[in-house]
């Protein structure tokens, strides 16, 4: 099937979906898949506690991502989802509200921005930059300003890596290590790699120096600076 696929991924898989039903098989070179697109039958897979494994597209995220919640698998999962779970506590997300409120508000902007033509528009960019803004402010307590600046060197980045894991999840020439080693797109992710897992690793490095300087101060600085509202920012990262 894979010829079927290789020039919109997405279409041919509606279009297979109309034709076939929502329980369907299909083969991507010599891996067999299962579509499943019924909720009643994907509600049994998803929150069954046996099926924890993760499939291989999974893997093509590893390089950017590590093996963190979203691409472990069996036990590290488990213990990945338990250090996890507090922090998503209500008292503790409420600290990001504000973060959300902001980052919403330029959104709307640009959205306004866009809409004073009178023109249709695809809003899935601007959707992308607006998350991409969040979750660096939220999760790493940093701000790039993605939806401000989308031709920053972050910024593109982050479009080049994901369009590779799309590509490998559907190009035969890209699936497969061996023909993906060889080929131009490996030589573009190590290149964009740089860009990501630099910028992450500075970031890592000042929230350090930021907690070891918090650390060394006195409960009489905290306790001004309590008197006076000043709220030290927290991240996920923390």
């Amino acid at each position: 099937h894979l010829r079927i696929f290789q020039s919109n991924f997405f279409l041919a898989i509606e279009k297979t979906i109309r034709e076939a039903g929502r329980c369907f098989r299909l083969w991507l070179g010599p891996e067999l898949l299962v579509i499943v697109t019924d909720a009643k039958v994907a509600e049994g897979i998803l929150s069954s506690p046996k099926y924890i494994e993760k499939s291989g597209e999974y893997d093509f995220m590893r390089p950017w991502l590590g093996e963190g919640l979203l691409t472990s698998s069996g036990r590290k999962w488990h213990s990945h989802r338990k250090i996890i779970t507090p922090t998503f506590h209500f008292k503790i997300l409420e600290q990001f509200v504000e973060i959300f409120d902001h980052q919403s508000d330029v959104f709307v902007e640009q959205l306004r921005a866009q809409a004073a033509s009178g023109q249709a528009f695809d809003v899935f960019p601007l959707v992308t930059l607006y998350a991409l803004d969040v979750i660096c402010e939220s999760a790493m307590g940093t701000k790039i300003n993605a939806q401000i600046h989308s031709d920053s060197e972050y910024v593109k980045a982050v479009k080049e890596i994901t369009c590779i894991i799309h590509i490998r999840t559907y190009d035969v020439m890209a699936r497969y290590n061996s023909l993906f080693n060889l080929s131009p797109y490996r030589r573009q992710q190590d290149k964009v790699l740089k860009v990501l897992h630099g910028y992450t690793n500075s970031v890592i490095q000042s929230r350090r120096r930021d907690l070891v300087e918090n650390n060394q101060k006195s409960q009489q600085d905290r306790d001004r600076e309590a008197e006076l509202g000043i709220r030290r920012k927290v991240a996920f990262l923390d």
